[in-house]
């Protein structure tokens, strides 16, 4: 689903954020990890990642606006990929690369990822190391749980720790309201509080793609479950009131994304989505977008960038 563009040695691509339709926590494995099933929907809001080839093996990563606060040390994810890639291939090069960040950290949005699975496919291109898409994927699933989604996407069921992926076809007309706290959420803070113990309900992922595919959306409002919201609550209990504010505005599908804090309502079309904004009253601020699953009619009228709602 992602795909570049070259100006001269340049090499650009867009890198999607995510949405989890449904998330279920079924145990805490023993590697660590939790066992978890979700419906997970790449849209349109995006970072860009911009590489070109540098004289020597050096990487430099640059990261804008500032005031995204992501760093850009070898904590990044981007140059971790990089760094990965390079050894696979056992050579020494290196590479200029510029982060455009518009997806916020922290809210359960998936940018990390989605910028992490980009340089693996853009680095790929760049340092001609020919790679195919399977063997980027088990790249991928070394740096993180949600990055093999970001190659596998747009629309998959997810399941493991997040690394096992059933690709979809699902043509999404879907609009989504999009509010985004001004806080972050660490993952390992939120999972940190969740008490639940093993479990085998797996009412979720196939009965909300069907829902989803439908449009449905009521429907899929009162079966929707993300078993990350209540941790997230017992975190910051003000996150509850963004959930409120959607419904009242009219969303029925409405739900937390990943460990938080984003909160989304599904509408079934992205006018609609801005009718549900107009009403919608924050006492708290937030960023608000309008945005379309990636690779719908509505995503190509938005060319990756969403549509923030001021």
């Amino acid at each position: 689903m992602l795909s570049m563009t070259r100006h001269n040695d340049l090499l650009e691509i867009r890198t999607p954020a995510k949405i989890n339709v449904g998330l279920r926590v079924l145990g805490k494995r023993a590697d660590g990890y939790h066992e978890i099933e979700s419906l997970v929907v790449a849209i349109d809001l995006a970072d860009t990642l911009e590489v070109r080839p540098a004289e020597d093996d050096r990487l430099t990563l640059s990261v804008f606006p500032e005031t995204s606060k992501v760093p850009a040390d070898d904590s990044n994810l981007v140059l971790r990929a990089a760094r990965l890639l390079r050894q696979e291939a056992s050579i020494a090069a290196g590479a200029y690369i510029t982060l455009h960040k518009k997806i916020p950290a922290g809210r359960g949005l998936g940018g990390g990822s989605s910028d992490a699975a980009a340089a693996l496919v853009v680095l790929n291109e760049l340092w001609q190391i020919g790679l195919d898409r399977t063997r980027l994927v088990e790249l991928a699933s070394r740096l993180g749980s949600d990055v093999p989604f970001f190659l596998r996407g747009p629309v998959c069921l997810m399941r493991g720790r997040g690394e096992v992926l059933e690709p979809v076809d699902c043509r999404l007309t879907t609009g989504v309201l999009l509010v985004v706290p001004p806080f972050p959420l660490a993952t390992v803070d939120v999972y940190g509080r969740w008490g639940g113990g093993l479990t085998t309900a797996r009412n979720g992922a196939r009965l909300w793609l069907s829902l989803l595919r439908d449009g449905k959306l009521s429907d899929l409002g009162r079966t929707l479950v993300n078993d990350l919201e209540a941790p997230a609550l017992s975190l910051r209990s003000e996150l509850r009131q963004y959930r409120e504010a959607l419904l009242n505005a009219g969303g029925s599908c409405v739900s937390m994304t990943g460990s938080g804090s984003a909160w989304f309502a599904l509408l079934p079309s992205c006018e609609e989505a801005r009718q549900v904004a107009q009403r919608l009253h924050l006492e708290a601020d937030a960023e608000v977008h309008i945005v379309a699953p990636w690779n719908s009619v509505a995503s190509s009228a938005n060319s990756g960038k969403g549509q923030p709602w001021t």
